[in-house]
């Protein structure tokens, strides 16, 4: 009995919020109609002993802790998105000095509490391009402040 109670409030809880989502004026009394016969179908059959079965869910959440984690999969799409948007920013600004690095990394961390920062923006140079790397280095710093760092990296070399 306490199981089809409970199903019986999930589905009451279900139809209530679809009423809420659905538009007001247009349609009412087909919206209405819909989630009475949805209501009265699934009370039908949770009585007749039908149920969800939620052993899948309660597994993945017993599995994980509680929860569900997707956060690996989108965190790393989140970072580099974010690392190719502020590379074509970094590039774009560098460009308009004529300044044209051979390879800009960027650091995106999130943290647990899914917090985004940037803590460095390496500019890779070619090994004889120290005058201009030094001063791509000053431009990108003058741009992001100083909570940002910004490295210089000469190809063949160790950084500088």
């Amino acid at each position: 009995m306490e199981k089809i109670l409970l199903n019986i409030s999930l589905v009451a809880v279900l139809t209530a919020l679809f009423r809420m989502l659905a538009p007001e004026k247009m349609f009412k009394k087909q919206i209405s109609l819909l989630i009475s016969c949805f209501f009265i179908t699934s009370a039908a059959f949770f009585i007749t002993g039908g149920s969800f079965d939620f052993s899948g869910i309660s597994k993945a959440f017993t599995a994980n802790g509680g929860y569900v984690d997707f956060s690996n999969q989108y965190s790393e799409q989140t970072k580099r998105e974010i690392a190719g948007a502020m590379t074509d920013r970094v590039t774009e600004l560098l460009d308009s000095y004529g300044i044209v690095p051979r390879q800009i990394y960027i650091t995106v961390n999130i943290s647990d509490a899914l917090c985004i920062s940037i803590s460095e923006i390496r500019l890779v140079f070619d090994s004889e391009s120290s005058r201009i790397a030094e001063q791509a280095q000053q431009i990108v710093k003058a741009e992001v402040g100083d909570e940002i760092e910004v490295r210089i990296e000469y190809i063949g070399e160790a950084e500088k």
